[in-house]
């Protein structure tokens, strides 16, 4: 009995798992990879996971996408990766909120409207998004200040590091476009691009 429950753990588990990289397959590494095959600079990618990084620990469940959205706009990002790298950094929202949160009630907030932020927190994730903007607005100001005080940080330390890796990414990844005898622009993977030099 105990081996047969054991069995069908690992086996959950080995499911689990074998989803978890479809979707990180699905939502992460082939639109990035596109993105990179399709022209993108080491620049625009370096400060497009750097965007996708400081917005999605903005500290509004269900608006990182929105602000990372805003924040590509701003910067001329790409909205494609931006959006793979905030599905990455999920954890890291989830983790990030109760810093923001009681960083905010001790800071920024009246003394108040001092709680326990897992309180807080647990009674915002039970809500709508109606709920939480009417209810909890004034933690809600909270933690956006904070987060306002710490993006800068986030985004210039993100980009200063990413740039090195996202030259190294886009010199191994993107196909290189050959001329040829014809006349014609092949990319070096193979096909033609009906285009004349």
């Amino acid at each position: 009995y105990k081996k047969e429950n054991l069995d069908n753990v690992f086996f959950d588990m080995k499911r689990l798992s074998r989803k978890l990289r479809q979707l990180a397959q699905e939502k992460i590494v082939r639109p990035i990879l596109k993105e990179i095959e399709t022209g993108i600079s080491e620049e625009q990618l370096a400060r497009s996971v750097a965007i996708g990084i400081t917005g999605g620990v903005f500290p509004v469940p269900g608006l990182t996408l929105l602000c990372s959205f805003f924040l590509q706009y701003i910067f001329s990002a790409s909205f494609i990766v931006c959006q793979a790298i905030n599905v990455l950094v999920t954890p890291a929202h989830f983790l990030s909120l109760k810093l923001f949160y009681g960083y905010g009630m001790m800071y920024i907030l009246p003394q108040r409207y001092l709680v326990s932020s897992e309180e807080l927190l647990q009674r915002i994730f039970e809500s709508n998004l109606f709920t939480v903007f009417t209810t909890f607005f004034v933690y809600i100001f909270g933690a956006v200040s904070i987060w306002l005080i710490f993006a800068p940080v986030i985004l210039c330390l993100s980009y200063v590091a990413l740039r090195p890796i996202s030259r190294f990414v886009v010199t191994r990844l993107k196909r290189p476009v050959l001329p040829v005898e014809d006349g014609a622009i092949h990319p070096a993977g193979g096909g033609d691009v009906d285009k004349n030099v």
